[in-house]
């Protein structure tokens, strides 16, 4: 039995592994005929991913340099894309810690493009990990988001044999085998190796549950040779690890020891140390059963101090965190504090801008009222100077209008007949006399009332002291110039009733 178990594992591993090669060598010659740097970023992410159960130290080197491309571009598809990546690296080490770090931010990045299939896969990879860890609840909670998510954009392949995982873990069997077998029953399974071999390691562990030993083997081979078919080392150290564990339920202790070792060997390679330290605790008790002890305290030494590095690890990947996240807060508060700055100062531009457009619009204002002034100032001159020859035709119509009185007086004494002519023709030419004075005083009215009224407006206005005064000197003679013309026409209408009678 242990020949053909050893014939059978050296087949098996003596197939080809070309899929896996002969992808990542087309990423490297299309990453080597591109010069364009968003396609060097999307092609150095693609390739970390295929190199992460390959070569997970190659992986490392893809994905960061991807990542400080993405930062230096500011392309976010990138830098979520990067963070992904670089969660399944860490997951594939074991370090579950730094891959909820990465998950997250890539998550973060995905909500802000509104890049939903994305979210998608990273609500899937913490649900695996959380599951990793042993926090089913929360694992639970994200697969259940990662399901909800992928209604009517994708067929959640991969999220049903995540679920049926989880119940297995949780002993819910039927509920596991209800989705393990969803996943069988996807159109196109049959074309994925990876889907297929954890559908197939799934039911393994189903059967396992159930104590079905011979279906849980049968199935644990066919996930094998699918493993082989997507040549991924991560996924074939599991595969034999789990091989290892039935045929220790079935008291095979040498065909067990055997895919241990052989699994050993391939999570040593590719630093899986999650898968390293698990299977130093299940060789450490196969020995221990056989009352190996001396060998069994050797694997429980090696697993003690993989357990104790890792924890080192974890413990100093917190502290960095720690310190990392305070220092950004620190370059938070810095930058908040800059801003706080920013804005006072911008406060205090807007403000002086406000006031000197303000100052500019006071002295437009102060400007134009002394335009104004000035019209208002020569148009005064300028009725005050009509008055004033109005005044005069005045004063020399009534130096007429005496000499016309004495020699009126100088006829009286001479001719009684010569001074009722005289007198007649003196009465009507006085009438025409007095008439063209009333007309004119009535006349000369309307430009007295008008400089009156704007000298009013002027003494409401504001005015400096000078132009105060002026305004009521000539307000003053203005008064004195109305009363003059109200007088003259008083004793133009009293002489008119006097000759009435």
């Amino acid at each position: 039995m242990r020949l053909l178990v050893f014939l059978v594992f050296m087949v098996f591993f003596s197939l080809p592994a070309y899929p896996q090669h002969s992808q990542t060598d087309s990423l490297t010659y299309a990453l080597e005929e591109t010069s364009q740097s968003v396609d060097r970023i999307n092609i150095l992410n693609e390739r970390a991913f295929w190199y992460i159960h390959q070569d997970p130290g190659l992986a490392i080197v893809d994905v960061r340099e991807a990542l400080r491309l993405s930062n230096m571009l500011s392309y976010d598809e990138g830098i979520a894309r990067a963070h992904n990546v670089m969660g399944g690296i860490h997951w594939s080490q074991g370090e579950y810690d730094q891959a909820l770090d990465s998950y997250f931010l890539a998550l973060k990045k995905y909500d802000l493009l509104e890049d939903r299939l994305g979210s998608v896969k990273c609500y899937n990879n913490l649900g695996l990990i959380y599951h990793r860890l042993g926090d089913y609840k929360k694992a639970l909670e994200y697969l259940k988001k990662a399901r909800l998510g992928a209604e009517g954009i994708s067929r959640p392949l991969m999220i049903y044999i995540n679920l049926g995982e989880l119940f297995i873990s949780l002993g819910d069997v039927d509920s596991a085998e209800f989705y393990i077998q969803k996943a069988f029953d996807h159109p196109g399974i049959s074309e994925q190796p990876r889907p297929l071999r954890l559908a197939y390691r799934g039911m393994a562990d189903i059967y396992l549950k159930k104590g079905e030993y011979g279906l849980a083997l049968e199935n644990a081979w066919l996930g094998l040779k699918e493993s082989r078919r997507s040549a991924e080392k991560r996924s074939i150290a599991t595969a034999y690890e789990q091989l290892g564990h039935i045929y220790y339920l079935l008291s095979e202790p040498d065909s067990s020891s055997h895919y241990y070792e052989a699994a050993l060997e391939l999570a040593s390679d590719i630093s899986a140390r999650d898968i390293q330290i698990h299977i130093y605790q299940s060789i450490s008790g196969i020995y221990s059963d056989h009352q190996d002890f001396e060998s069994a305290l050797e694997y429980f030494r090696h697993y003690a101090a993989l357990r104790d590095t890792m924890f080192n690890e974890r413990r100093a990947g917190l502290i960095a965190r720690l310190q990392t996240e305070y220092e950004t807060d620190l370059l938070i508060r810095e930058r908040e504090n800059a801003e706080a700055t920013i804005r006072s100062r911008n406060v205090v531009i807007i403000a002086t801008v406000l006031l000197l457009f303000i100052s500019l619009a006071l002295a437009y204002g102060l400007y134009r009222q002394k335009v104004a002034a000035r019209k208002f100032n020569t148009l005064l001159k300028t009725k005050t100077n009509q008055i004033s020859r109005q005044n005069l035709m005045i004063r020399s119509q009534s130096k007429e209008l005496k000499s016309l009185n004495l020699n009126l007086q100088e006829l009286n004494n001479n001719l009684e007949e010569k001074v009722r002519s005289s007198t007649q023709m003196l009465q009507r030419k006085n009438k025409t006399l007095a008439d063209y004075a009333y007309a004119s005083a009535h006349e000369l009215r309307g430009p007295v009332a008008c400089v009156l009224g704007l000298s009013n407006i002027l003494q409401s206005s504001t005015l400096a002291d000078e132009e105060r005064e002026v305004v009521e000197h000539l307000k003053k003679a203005t008064d004195e110039l109305d009363e003059v013309m109200r007088s003259l026409r008083e004793r133009l209408e009293a002489d008119e009733q006097l000759d009435r009678q």
